[in-house]
């Protein structure tokens, strides 16, 4: 599994479509995840944002919300208009996320995601 992340993130971060950010707790010092963009298009100024926060023991804690707030800085300085997130349907607590952070459902759908919007 370790090698697959590893193997992930050369392949992401030579992506010019791609920007991707980790989040560490500031004391002690412990990689907990990542957030980031993909598929960035600067002609239809949108991105897909993702986010994995990997230990449950920090879930429900507002360090997603803290680190989105801290990329939507990047995605303003990019000149994006929409990011959008692509979530599995089943996968409430991911939409919750979403939701409360101003993202709405959008009418367009893929087999088994739940597409949410948000504009700026």
């Amino acid at each position: 599994m370790k090698e697959e992340i590893k193997n992930w993130i050369i392949q992401t971060t030579k992506n010019n479509s791609c920007l991707y950010f980790s989040i560490f707790l500031s004391d002690p010092k412990i990689y907990i995840g990542h957030i980031g963009l993909k598929e960035i298009d600067k002609i239809k100024k949108q991105a897909e944002i993702g986010i994995v926060i990997g230990e449950k023991e920090y879930w429900r804690k507002g360090i997603g919300t803290i680190a989105f707030l801290k990329l939507l800085e990047k995605v303003k300085k990019l000149k994006l208009r929409k990011i959008f997130a692509k979530i599995d349907k089943d996968n409430t607590a991911s939409i919750k996320f979403f939701s409360k952070l101003g993202f709405k459902k959008s009418t367009k759908e893929e087999k088994g995601l739940i597409i949410l919007v948000y504009q700026l």
